[in-house]
């Protein structure tokens, strides 16, 4: 009898050391990953788009981590790296990122916090709102295939009327852009700056030409922010109002205004593709 007792704690102990070492080892990938992560940011804060790409666009983040796949997959749009930020986008796997349980402390909390974490994946299925084809529908738009965008965002499973209203604006059907701006307002409604119904509603606007009010809905969405400092990752947030703006006034033949407001961005996102091709147009 003793001989089992001894034996079944002798088994226990083991187990938990080994669950320990294997939840707490530092050559865990999503350990590493989180690190390249950090660094990944801290390039982009510095203006180097290369530096950023490269830590990270890893395995464990492309497929895993929602937060850093999705910036991925954005920032290789904005830089007309479509290819790749398709890759990105499919590559993608519902999966929990527990890599910040690096931060969690001493070995404790780092145990429990990943611990945690597999409890839910396990048991809660409490996984990311992640659709696949919203993100696609959002890298045809930004490569201008408008067909493509529009079935990939009726395949979606989320529902963004803002974006839609600008996908169908850009598409020429004024009356599914329309209903969704509606939409967009209904789900807009509760928000203290409702920034994606100022860009939205802009963007209807300079799609039909009328460039003044087109502008005043920029102009409001700039309102509700603070871009300053000199910093970049605080000031990008003004970049896509920013474009659009600058589309306004190249439409309307304000040539030197659109410049500026190229500049504005490329000095925030010197990898910028759109930017960089609008500002060698008009210097043509």
């Amino acid at each position: 009898m003793y001989k089992f007792i001894y034996s079944f704690f002798g088994v226990l102990v083991i187990t938990i050391i080994a669950s320990t070492a294997i939840i707490l080892n530092p050559y865990d990938k999503q350990y590493q990953s989180y690190y390249l992560e950090q660094q990944a940011f801290k390039a982009l804060d510095s203006g180097n788009a290369d530096k950023y790409f490269k830590y990270m666009d890893n395995p464990v983040t492309v497929k895993y981590h929602f937060s850093g796949n999705y910036t991925l997959a954005i920032n290789y749009i904005i830089a007309g790296r479509y290819d790749d930020a398709q890759r990105v986008i499919n590559s993608y796997k519902k999966e929990y990122n527990y890599g910040f349980c690096t931060e969690a402390g001493n070995s404790l909390s780092k145990f429990l916090c990943r611990l945690g974490y597999s409890f839910e994946n396990t048991f809660m299925k409490n996984q990311p709102n992640y659709s696949k084809n919203y993100y696609l529908s959002k890298l045809y738009f930004a490569k201008g295939d408008y067909k493509k965008a529009v079935e990939y965002n009726k395949k979606s499973e989320k529902l963004d009327g803002c974006f839609s209203s600008m996908l169908y604006s850009a598409a020429g059907d004024k009356k599914a852009a329309s209903d969704n701006l509606l939409l967009c307002k209904i789900q807009q409604k509760n928000k203290k700056y409702p920034r994606k119904l100022y860009l939205a509603s802009g963007y209807f606007y300079l799609k039909q030409k009328q460039y003044d009010k087109a502008l005043i809905e920029f102009q409001k969405d700039l309102n509700t922010t603070q871009c300053g400092n000199g910093k970049y990752r605080k000031c990008r947030g003004n970049n896509t109002t920013y474009f659009y703006m600058a589309q306004c006034f190249e439409e309307s033949g304000s040539k030197e205004k659109a410049k500026s407001y190229y500049k504005k961005i490329l000095f925030n996102e010197p990898w910028n593709f759109k930017a960089k091709k609008g500002l060698e147009t008009l210097k043509k």
